[in-house]
């Protein structure tokens, strides 16, 4: 009996051997395991565990590169917040050192997830002491004020003191911190935020160090030179446009000049100097003249040029007027006759008055298109051909009744007889 117990055991432990592979091929060809990237991005490798007092030399910007191997439904469910990729610097000292790149995924294990590679499997970090020193902003102008103007006074930074913090080998080469000013033609005192940049005593660049605050505010008091002064120009016009027509705008370039001379220095010395008149007599079009600026005894235009382009525009007025215009009708079909009413419409138009003055009812055809109608009775509205620059304001009345009607059959008369 126990001989033949133990032998059926055998086959019973053959079969369920059997059975579960049987089930695993199954469940395997129905969700097969497949290996590739995860993400296909990559990952960012993460810096993780650099010991106090000590900092990167230059930041890890490398991405890892992860091969994983999970079943088919598992890639539908993992996200790339799933992995996390670092580098563990606990415990380093200063300089090059070789660590390994690991892995983590929490989700692995509970969704047969496997890392099969990962690449690089190692990078290269280089630690340095942290280094920090408090150093005085100097702006530096990169261009002059404008012919007449100066710089009043040397220009400041707030604060006038930042902290550049980094690897020691970087911040000792940091000679100076600069704040470059553009003052960009300004006349008066230039306030504006400038950002802020290390150099070594050769004026290079110095990348790999971080300055606070990295933006600080310059000012740079800028003024006139004793003896000059900028002065307004006012453009002198002499005469009127023609009748209808008006001056809509007056222009100077350029509107302001600096000058110097004895005369400047006093009290008295105006703030506005006049042209040479420009002749605008009978004017019905825009006009443009360079002409000399008048300028008093002793005084003379910075640059050596005292001659300014005036534009002065010249507009026609504008204003409204009407027409009484009898409709042209287009387009009736042969056979049949049209009865407009009423027989005029007033057309109310708008624009510049000289046009309007000189208009005629035949300068503005007002059609009444009949195409493709029948006989019976229409309400249309006229179609306007104005003149450019007109505007139709209105029509009086709005729409026009037009009958159609067959046309009258002629019936010939008797032939006469030969005799």
């Amino acid at each position: 009996m126990i001989r033949s117990l133990l032998d059926n055991l055998g086959s019973a432990v053959l079969a369920l051997l059997l059975a579960v592979m049987v089930w695993v091929l199954a469940i395997t060809e129905g969700n097969p395991v497949q290996a590739k990237p995860f993400p296909s991005e990559g990952v960012s490798i993460q810096v993780l565990g650099v010991p106090e007092g000590l900092t990167l030399f230059e930041p890890v910007i490398q991405r890892a590169s992860i091969i994983l191997r999970a079943p088919s439904t598992t890639w539908d469910t993992l996200t790339s917040n799933d992995v996390v990729v670092f580098v563990d610097l606990n415990g380093l000292q200063p300089g090059i050192h070789d660590v390994p790149v690991q892995v983590r995924c929490a989700r692995c294990p509970q969704e047969r997830a496997s890392i099969v590679r990962i690449d690089p499997a190692r990078i290269t970090v280089r630690l340095e002491e942290l280094m920090e020193r408090t150093l005085s902003v100097q702006v530096d102008v990169l261009d002059r004020p404008p012919q007449g103007y100066t710089l009043e006074s040397t220009p400041s930074a707030e604060p006038a003191l930042v902290r550049v913090s980094g690897p020691r080998s970087q911040v000792e080469q940091v000679a100076r911190v600069e704040a470059p000013l553009l003052l960009e033609n300004a006349k008066t005192e230039v306030v504006r935020p400038v950002a802020v940049f290390g150099r070594d005593a050769k004026g290079r660049p110095v990348e790999k160090v971080e300055i606070a605050p990295s933006l600080v505010t310059v000012r740079a008091a800028v003024g006139e030179l004793r003896g000059y002064k900028e002065v307004s120009v006012k453009a002198n016009y002499r005469g009127s446009p023609a009748a209808g027509y008006y001056m809509s705008n007056i222009s100077v370039t350029p509107s302001t000049l600096t000058v110097f001379g004895m005369s400047v220095l006093s009290d008295k010395a105006p703030g506005i100097l006049e042209t040479e008149p420009v002749e605008i007599t009978g004017a019905t079009a825009t006009i443009e003249r360079r002409v000399a600026v008048l300028l008093p005894e002793g005084v003379t235009v910075l640059g050596g040029d005292p001659n300014v382009l005036v534009r002065i525009e010249i507009s026609a007025q504008q204003g409204g007027g009407s027409l009484v215009i009898e409709p042209t009708v287009r387009g009736v079909d042969a056979g049949l006759v049209a009865t407009v009413t009423p027989k005029s419409v007033q057309v109310i138009l708008s624009g510049p008055l000289p046009v309007l003055q000189d208009l005629k009812p035949a300068d503005v055809p007002l059609v009444v298109d009949m195409g493709g109608r029948g006989p019976g009775t229409y309400k249309i509205v006229p179609t306007v051909v104005a003149p450019p620059m007109l505007k139709v304001e209105s029509l009086v009345p709005d729409a026009v009744e037009v009958v159609l009607t067959l046309a009258p059959t002629v019936t010939p008369g008797p032939t006469p007889r030969r005799r």
